[in-house]
């Protein structure tokens, strides 16, 4: 059906002629096709361009009158016969490249996607400077071809029970009592027909369910909702609040509509009639007390497809005039408590709004945004996209997909309670119009698995590793923990859109890692792998130098044992050797002593940080172990007698080495002793 009418709105079409002059051939003058287009007339307006084009020789003006036929065929959904007539544009040699683009939109419509990307990249050669709105386009496109066989996102059907031979739309949720949709079928309460469609005005339906023992069931037919909301004009697009009692609807005067095709055209100078936003309360079975929302204001401006937050606080809705982006944007109004009514609208910016329409907004959550929009790249006509965000600042959208989105219009979406099931509205190729499906979200399994490794640093190699326990956390720290078989195996079931962190741990064994995983962005199953690396522990701290004859510890030596303590305190089972060292000069009795004492001050330090005094085994090993060849041996006469300070100094030093990884504290080995007895 057409989109216009699709969006309860007044559409004016504004067409441009590059070199067209006012003419007239029996069929009709181009003025008169311009005040039909205006009038949405269109099929009135492709036979005088036709007439125009077959009694003309020249090929610019072939191509003009194929052009204004394909896009009045495109605006009447007649896209099969206007991919022809683009066709022919191009093939007289319309020089706007807009032509691909157009027939790109057509071939979309019908699902010719192979036919549509071929076009995009004629496009792009043909205009260099806009390129960027073909490849996007084309990235869609060749996503959806690439994904065919794929995983399924949805399963989809016609909701039959819903649908009439007309137009069934809008679907929304009221809570126990059924689902909301609108619709122009026959059983519309109002007498008139509109006379953009041929069709009666719409109005608001509700399908219930019957219960047979302790299934339910839908059952048909869906009536009109009672009370004062149906009216003769056009009614639809509801949402209600959270306890079902409150409903905001869109209502438009269709006054103008009905008449204006009349040959007189008598109303033709009168302001446009304009579509805006309700709220209509429930008394009993019946909605009452309609009333117009304060910010729908301006009569020059359509107000429709309002959605009301989970809270009641919010109302995003689509609306067209001064400030939007192109076509029809998504505004937000807060309720205001104090005054009990709604804020003016603040249009809801670049990350949401296009230069093409964004409508029939819808909240899953706070922070969840569904809506559709045929100004961002998608599969043809209106699609289903949804943003994350709250107030006014939202993400870029995500696009749905098949066999949510199709060629045609998509729009409309609302979820059951348990956010996997759901419906929405389609006029998707081969149907009868505007119907109402529903789709279930299947459920997508995302794993973690992998391999515990230690790294044995000798024969250089990867040894699996029972036992360890490897623990998942998420980002709001909820843990998780498994332990390795005798492969030294582990795997986690995930949650879809969650980002973790996971380490393996084994006691007498280095911590891997922190790895970092994520199922953001995944839309399919998959297995992530993420294997974990633990090693032995060697540690050799060097870098605690003496002064000359003292066992002080300095600043910088300090520093280096508070690094350590961090390391200690990790791994409670390590037992450390404290080894200290002098250079050559003194007695090796007195360097003995001295070295010991040195060992001692490092061993004070770390006990009194309450590193336990068991863990910690303090060596002198005097002048034995030099490091460089600065020896004052045999009777001080040796190499180091001509050594430097800096040189002597080098030797005056302690290192720190694990000895073993079994220490057991005394209360634990007290712990023990009471568990075994």
């Amino acid at each position: 059906m057409n989109k216009c009418y699709l969006l309860f709105l007044v559409c004016l079409v504004g067409i441009g002629f590059s070199g067209l002059t006012s003419c007239s051939s029996g069929g009709g003058k181009i003025e008169d096709a311009i005040k039909d287009e205006k009038n949405e007339m269109y099929h009135d307006a492709i036979d005088i361009y036709k007439s125009l084009y077959s009694s003309t020789h020249d090929r610019a003006k072939k191509a003009e009158y194929a052009f204004r036929i394909a896009e009045d065929m495109r605006l009447n959904r007649d896209y099969v016969h206007a991919e022809g007539w683009y066709t022919k544009a191009i093939t007289f040699g319309y020089k706007d490249p807009i032509v691909y683009l157009k027939l790109v939109d057509v071939q979309k419509m019908d699902e010719k996607y192979d036919d549509a990307i071929a076009n995009l990249e004629t496009y792009k050669k043909e205009s260099p400077k806009d390129t960027a709105t073909a490849a996007a386009q084309e990235k869609v496109l060749k996503e959806f071809l690439n994904d065919k066989g794929g995983c399924q996102l949805y399963f989809v059907d016609n909701f039959k029970v819903a649908n009439s031979p007309q137009n069934d739309y809008a679907p929304v949720l009221l809570k126990k009592e059924g689902l909301v949709f609108t619709s122009d079928r026959q059983d519309a309460t109002g007498k008139k027909i509109f006379g953009r469609m041929g069709l009666k005005y719409s109005d608001l339906f509700i399908l219930t369910k019957k219960k047979t023992g302790k299934i339910e069931k839908w059952s048909g037919p869906a009536t009109p909702l009672t009370g004062d909301v149906n009216t003769d004009m056009n009614q639809g697009t509801a949402t209600f609040d959270g306890k079902g009692t409150t409903m905001y609807y869109t209502d438009c005067n269709g006054k103008f509509q009905a008449d204006r095709n009349a040959k007189d055209n008598k109303d033709k100078d009168k302001k446009m009639p304009n579509c805006v936003i309700k709220v209509a309360t429930r008394k009993g079975k019946d909605w009452s007390d309609p009333q117009i929302l304060a910010f729908c204001k301006d009569t020059s401006i359509n107000y429709g497809q309002p959605a009301i937050s989970p809270d009641g606080n919010r109302l995003i809705f689509s609306m067209n005039g001064p400030g939007t982006k192109g076509g029809h944007d998504l505004y937000l109004s807060n309720f205001v408590k104090r005054g009990k009514t709604w804020s003016d609208p603040v249009n809801l910016g670049d990350n949401i709004n296009t230069t093409g329409d964004e409508v029939y907004p819808y909240f899953l959550n706070d922070t969840t945004l569904y809506f559709s929009s045929d100004g961002w790249p998608g599969l043809g006509g209106l699609d289903l996209f949804v943003s994350t965000g709250q107030g006014d600042q939202w993400s870029k959208p995500r696009h749905l997909k098949a066999p949510l989105n199709s060629g045609g219009d998509d729009f409309g979406i609302t979820f059951d309670d348990n956010k996997t099931t759901g419906y929405f509205a389609s006029n998707r190729p081969k149907s009868r119009g505007d119907d109402i499906y529903s789709f279930t979200v299947p459920p997508q399994t995302f794993t973690l698995s992998g391999l515990a490794y230690r790294l044995d640093t000798i024969a250089k190699k990867r040894v699996p590793l029972p036992g360890t326990t490897v623990t998942l956390t998420t980002k709001n720290k909820k843990k998780f923990t498994a332990t390795t078989d005798k492969q030294g195996y582990y795997k986690f079931v995930l949650s879809d859109n969650m980002e973790y962190e996971v380490i393996g741990k084994k006691k007498n064994y280095f911590n891997s890692n922190k790895e970092h995983v994520t199922t953001v962005g995944l839309e399919c199953s998959k297995d992530l792998n993420q294997d974990l690396d633990l090693s032995v522990p060697i540690i050799s701290v060097h870098g605690i130098l003496y002064a000359l004859n003292s066992a002080e510890l300095r600043p910088e030596s300090k520093q280096t044992l508070d690094s350590l303590y961090d390391v200690m305190k990790s791994y409670p089972y390590m037992v450390f050797e404290i080894g200290s060292h002098t250079d050559c000069r003194a007695s090796y009795a007195y360097n003995d002593s001295l070295s010991l004492a040195r060992a001692k001050s490092v061993m004070d330090y770390m006990v009194a940080k309450g590193i336990d005094k068991g863990r910690l085994e303090p060596h002198g090993y005097g002048e034995h172990f030099l490091l460089n060849n600065c020896a004052c041996e045999p009777n001080d006469v040796g190499p180091g007698k001509d050594c430097t300070e800096e040189q002597h100094q080098i030797n005056r030093r302690t290192t720190i080495k694990i000895l073993r990884m079994d220490f057991v504290s005394d209360k634990e080995k007290q712990e023990q002793k009471e568990e075994d007895k």
